[in-house]
């Protein structure tokens, strides 16, 4: 999972270091030096994938017709307000992070591994607050 923080201009990650991931989800917006593959583009507004927005988009063109889904966490495309609900239930939160309802949307689809890229130092962040978290 590929965040949108600052960092990743430390990384540069080329889509072949990228590849050894069974799936690549970014978060928000294509953002640093991480390469392009981008196989979910998880994000708050569909206004900031659609093109008749495009001084506001936050991914090219090809990166969009590249991913293999689109979730737009705001407006319940490809997640659910129940499940996104459950999610901030889980994690035992009021309000939920991009990024705690992408891990959430991961888990609940089975994932078994999550390896976070470019989430900032968290400071001041909680990203999950319960072990228990995305089971059950």
């Amino acid at each position: 999972m590929v965040g949108s923080s600052i960092e990743l201009d430390d990384y540069h990650y080329t889509d072949k270091e990228l590849s050894k991931y069974d799936v690549v989800l970014r978060l928000n917006k294509l953002y640093g030096k991480c390469g392009r593959r981008t196989d979910v583009i998880f994000t708050r507004w569909i206004s900031w994938v659609e093109d008749k927005y495009e001084l506001r988009k936050f991914f090219p063109r090809e990166v969009i017709d590249n991913a293999k889904e689109i979730v737009i966490a705001n407006q319940n495309v490809g997640i659910s307000a129940t499940e996104v609900a459950l999610i901030k239930e889980e994690a035992g939160v009021e309000n939920a992070s991009i990024g705690l309802l992408a891990v959430g949307y991961c888990l609940h689809r089975g994932a078994k591994k999550i390896t976070l890229i470019g989430f900032g130092s968290g400071k001041g962040k909680t990203y999950c607050s319960n072990s228990g978290f995305g089971r059950g």
